[in-house]
């Protein structure tokens, strides 16, 4: 196609803004032509060679862009964008595009889809978030071997926000071991922050009562 071939020649392209603040993720979702949630097959086409080319063009860590702010809506990520201008009978086509994406870059360790929601969780509803772990959980490991627990402490996820519902998908993340340490991976990244959230530090000692028992 013509996109992909102007894709081709400026790879970079699919992660520059506009002056405005756009990618072309979001001149694509802005196309005044289309109806609201009548997205069409060349539409859905398109969208795929964005996300997939904006993964491998170092859009990893936001998913193509997909977890990055719409500026034409400050408080959602593009993705809710994308799923309101589709319409909700097309919201798992949308989920089945962003799964091929990430299975034809090589897999989760190359668009880490839960690790990149964490990262920029503050523009990703708690609904999204949670649809995100649903359908890819919370066992799988990012480029630099962490869970998405470990990453959430390190980027100082709280509680509420999200780290309540990542341990609940992987409980058994609470007895992983740092194996340069010997702690337990959750104290080693939830202790060694300039800024502690004590909330988070309390839930997740109280549930591994047995670490209290022998520091206290």
């Amino acid at each position: 196609s013509t996109i992909e071939f102007f894709i081709h020649l400026f790879p970079g392209g699919v992660l520059s803004k506009d002056n405005d603040g756009n990618l072309p993720l979001h001149l694509h979702l802005g196309l005044r032509y289309r109806p609201g949630g009548s997205f069409s097959e060349q539409d859905f086409q398109i969208l795929e060679l964005l996300i997939r080319y904006g993964i491998t063009n170092g859009g990893m860590s936001t998913i193509g862009g997909l977890f990055l702010p719409d500026p034409d809506s400050n408080n959602q990520c593009t993705l809710e964008s994308i799923m309101e201008e589709v319409g909700e009978n097309n919201m798992e086509r949308v989920w089945c595009i962003i799964d091929n994406c990430i299975n034809s870059v090589g897999g989760y360790t190359n668009a880490p889809i839960v690790h990149a929601a964490i990262a920029n969780k503050k523009c990703i509803s708690n609904d999204l978030f949670h649809t995100i772990l649903k359908r890819y959980g919370a066992r799988c490991r990012n480029d630099q071997g962490m869970l998405p627990l470990s990453y959430a402490l390190r980027m100082g996820l709280q509680w509420n926000d999200g780290t309540k519902d990542i341990l609940d998908g992987n409980k058994m993340a609470l007895n992983e071991i740092d194996t340069c340490t010997n702690l337990p991976a959750f104290l080693l990244y939830a202790a060694t922050r300039e800024w502690i959230d004590f909330s988070t530090l309390y839930e997740l000692m109280h549930l591994r009562i047995d670490l209290s028992l022998k520091t206290g």
